[in-house]
Order: C-alpha cells, then sequence, then structure tokens
C-alpha cells in the first residue's frame, strides 16, 4: 500500500483529493497532490507531539503565505514550512520515540551527514531526493521544514562580524554535504577542498557560541538562520509579532499562524508575497519525488541518472515558452493590432462576454485587464475608494474600452481573516460592480483566456503582470495613494 492509499483508507483525506486540477491557471498534477497529503500527514503528527508538550510553532514561508491566500498550499509549491523558537526546536528533536516510526526527525545529531542548520520531518516511506546530494545517506524521504528561531538583541546591525561568519558557516556546512557527489563540477570540488574542516559538528558548535552571544537580555527579535543561501539575520521577528500564537486553517487542518501574519509577510516577500515574475512553478531546484516508493529503493543506476521529479516538468498549462511570433513585430504596427486581434478569436470567449467586447457591428473594443488582489487591499487604507473611482471611469467609457476585472483566489477570504469590516465592503464592491454591468468579472481557473483578449494591464503588480509584459502589450501598475 503506497503513502497516498493509506491516507485515503485512513480518512487523513478524500478520494477526490488527488485528482488533478487547474488552481490560479496552473495545473496542480496527481502526483503533486499525493506529495502534499504526505506532507500534511507529517505536519499533524508534527503538531500532535509540539501540543503534548506545549511547544511554540507556527506556519512560515511559503505555507504561511498558502494559508493567508487559499487556506491550503501555493499552486506551485512543493513543499510545507513550520518555524519554533529555538529551545522548542531542540525540544522536540528529542521526541522521536513518540512519533510513528515512519516519521523521522532530522538534523546534524539525529542523521550524521545531514549539515543543515534547519531540521526536517521526513516521510521514510517515500522519496525526495536531491540531485547534488543524491550520494548520502543520510534519510532522504518526502519532508516537511522545520525553521529554529533565534532570540537575538535588537542592536545588532547585519554586518556584525558574529553575523557575517554565521553566514560562512552556513556556506560551509551546505558544501560538506556535497562532499560524496562524484559527479561534483570544478566549482564545487574546489568548494570542497577549500573547507577548513570536515567536522560537522564542529561548525555547529561554532554556531551554537556565535548564536549565544547575540542574545540580549530578552527575545527582542527572532531570526532564522539558514542555507543553503545562508540568509542569517535576513528577516527579524519580532516577539509581539509572533505571539501570542493564533489558529488558522490550512487544507482543514487547523495549524497555528503567527499573531502579526500579515506584517511577517509583508517582511519575507514585500507586498504580501505576490509574485512579481511570470515563474509559476517549482522553487526548490534538483529534487526528484517518487510519494510511491522508499527512497531505499531507488538503485545506484537509478541514482546515476536522476533528474528532477515531476513538479518543475508539470506545465503550468498548454503551451510554451515561444509566444507565436509576437518578439519579432514592432509595437503599434498594423501586423501587431493583427496578431493581438487573433489572439481574442484564439481564446474561446465565453457568450456572456462579447456584449461587453464587442461593439455593435462586431469590431472589438480595447480591453483592459484589472488584476486586483489582497496586498494592496489590506496595506493601503484607501484601495477600496480607489477600486469604486476606478470602476466610475470604466463605466463613463464602457463604450471605447471594456474592463476585464480579475481580482486573485480568495481575496475576500483573505480580507476576512485579517479586517471582516474591510471584507463586507469589498464584497459589497463586488456586488454593486456586478450589479451596474460595469464590465467583466472573472474568477474563472482560465487565466490564460483573460491574459489572451486583454490590449493593456492594469492592477497589482503579480504574476499575470509579467505574462502581460511577456505578451508585448502595455502594463501599467496602480497606487491607491495616486490619483
Amino acid at each position: 500500500m503506497t503513502e497516498a492509499d493509506r491516507l485515503i483508507a485512513e480518512g487523513f483525506v478524500p478520494e477526490d483529493f488527488f485528482k488533478e486540477e487547474y488552481i490560479c491557471g496552473y495545473l496542480v498534477t496527481k502526483k503533486q497532490k499525493k506529495i502534499w497529503a504526505i506532507e500534511l500527514d507529517i505536519l499533524m503528527h508534527v503538531r500532535e507531539v509540539c501540543e503534548r508538550h506545549n511547544l511554540r510553532w507556527t506556519l512560515y514561508n511559503g505555507s504561511l503565505l498558502g494559508s493567508i491566500r487559499s487556506q491550503g498550499f501555493v499552486p506551485w509549491d512543493d513543499d510545507l514550512d513550520i518555524a519554533m523558537p529555538y529551545e522548542d526546536y531542540e525540544k522536540l528533536m528529542t521526541l522521536q520515540s513518540e512519533l510513528p516510526d515512519y516519521i523521522f526527525l532530522q538534523n546534524y545529531k539525529t542523521d550524521p551527514g545531514f549539515a543543515y542548520s534547519i531540521g526536517k520531518v521526513r516521510n521514510s516511506r517515500t522519496t525526495c531526493i536531491s540531485r547534488k546530494f543524491r550520494y548520502e545517506k543520510w534519510n532522504q524521504g518526502i519532508f516537511i521544514d522545520i525553521t529554529p528561531l533565534f532570540p537575538f538583541d535588537d542592536n545588532i546591525e547585519s554586518d556584525d562580524p558574529r553575523i557575517l561568519r554565521i553566514r560562512e558557516i552556513g556556506k560551509d556546512l551546505g558544501t560538506i554535504m556535497r562532499r560524496n557527489n562524484p559527479y561534483l563540477d570544478y566549482n564545487d570540488k574546489a568548494r570542497v577542498e577549500a573547507l577548513s574542516s570536515q567536522d560537522i559538528s564542529e561548525y555547529f558548535r561554532e554556531l551554537s557560541v556565535l548564536t549565544d552571544s547575540c542574545r540580549g537580555q530578552k527575545p527582542d527579535i527572532y531570526c532564522p538562520i539558514t542555507q543553503p543561501g545562508a540568509t542569517g539575520y535576513d528577516i527579524h521577528i519580532h516577539e509581539n509579532e509572533l505571539f501570542p500564537i493564533q489558529k488558522g486553517v490550512f487544507c482543514g487542518k487547523e495549524v497555528n499562524v503567527p499573531y502579526d501574519t500579515l506584517g511577517i509577510l509583508c517582511k519575507m516577500y514585500g507586498n504580501l508575497g505576490y509574485p512579481t515574475s511570470d515563474f509559476r512553478g517549482m522553487n526548490h531546484e534538483g529534487l526528484f519525488f517518487d510519494p510511491d516508493r522508499p527512497y531505499m529503493e531507488i538503485s545506484d543506476d537509478e541514482l546515476i541518472t536522476l533528474e528532477d521529479g515531476i513538479l518543475r516538468g508539470d506545465k503550468a498549462a498548454e503551451g510554451n515558452d515561444d509566444n507565436g511570433g509576437l518578439s519579432k513585430l514592432s509595437f503599434g504596427t498594423d501586423e501587431y493590432k493583427e496578431f493581438l486581434l487573433k489572439c481574442k478569436e484564439k481564446a474561446d470567449i465565453p457568450e456572456e462576454w462579447k456584449p461587453y467586447l464587442q461593439n455593435r457591428d462586431g469590431s472589438y473594443k480595447k480591453v483592459m485587464l484589472y488584476c486586483t488582489g489582497a496586498g494592496k487591499l489590506l496595506g493601503e487604507e484607501k484601495m477600496i475608494k480607489k477600486l469604486r473611482e476606478n470602476f466610475d471611469v470604466f463605466r463613463e467609457n464602457k463604450d471605447k474600452i471594456a474592463l476585464i476585472w480579475r481580482p486573485e483566489p480568495g481575496v475576500y477570504d483573505t480580507a476576512l481573516l485579517i479586517n471582516k469590516g474591510l471584507a463586507e465592503e469589498y464584497r459589497s464592491l463586488v456586488e454593486w460592480y456586478k450589479e451596474n454591468e460595469i464590465g467583466i468579472y472573472d474568477d474563472s481557473d482560465d487565466l490564460d483566456r483573460a491574459v489572451a483578449v486583454a490590449d493593456a494591464f492594469y492592477g497589482d503588480e503579480s504574476s499575470v503582470t509579467s505574462l502581460c509584459v511577456k505578451k508585448g502589450i502595455p502594463a501599467m501598475i496602480q497606487s491607491a495613494e495616486m490619483c
């Protein structure tokens, strides 16, 4: 029985959980759904142990973002992250006996050769092998990450010699883990040979001394120290942003989230973490996933030819990187306009859209794609007023310009978690927009259709912005502070 079969048999997920679907225009495959379910199962076991011992933890990184945006995984994410104050993390790592035998607590103390400064919790019945570390003998099952948060004095600057040394240690630990790979390139070989020590515990002893010296009289701030990016001290989380920890929802399961979720996400990602590029794929390069086989069953021959898992190979939508020849056309020319017209004609436009898009003679109006998200709505007090003013302008010019309003999924639910009054204002605005037939309201999964028919983009910066720029149409970013 595979892990996916077990989770269905135990009622942990419904039978249709693994069905492929498009979410935010991205194809989430059956295999990816299996990986998510396995990671969620790991998290629930960790949650149970933490509750038993009063250990503090919270969702972190992309998982925290997903809990706000859609109460679950970001569609193109392949991992699950939590964070814990360092003392709680250290306690958790001693509680292996309280977990099922297939769940493994992994750090440099529990798994020789493993040298990440963060911990992982693995499902030993599955596979998630890193290509660079494929010849190491530590557990390489599907995992969730646990980032320890170190309590630091708020007065320490990022160029403090201790912080700079912590970053160097992070890089060295990332290097030492690939020392047994016989196929390293020249640069990686040089890095391994330049190591001052091959003793992993020696690096961690020094790391402990350095982090202890950075503590203040009380934990003014909490800092993650991670690698291979060696991002020590890049993010400061103040104590009153982290505590008291609140309850949230993730894939229908109760989880912990920080007290100031929005503030922490803005520190991590800027505008509430909404993407600013057209990269709608997985973030972790060089990982091979197999949710149906234990990593111990992967043969040496398979290790030699190991390629990235399907996650980054899955297509977000049909098509490829070619923009159909648009790059060869000059913007503003008749040929360019003809190309854009063909985009509209090929877009399988719904019948209910056509009265908005077309003139009486059947010709197309100019089409504005207006995308909005929760980040600006929650981050700029005047945004509701700005939206209404914009819609009034489009209503006055609807005989010349067709408007497609496409809010990012989950805007209302996200606002409801943070500010119920604002959420109700937003819902009233949506109803007013529809009742007054100001334009098309597009909350479908078909992102490509809206991009195909658009002649220009306006709104909050996101992955859609980049898609429109790539198509070659003008893109304008809005601000509530500007008229």
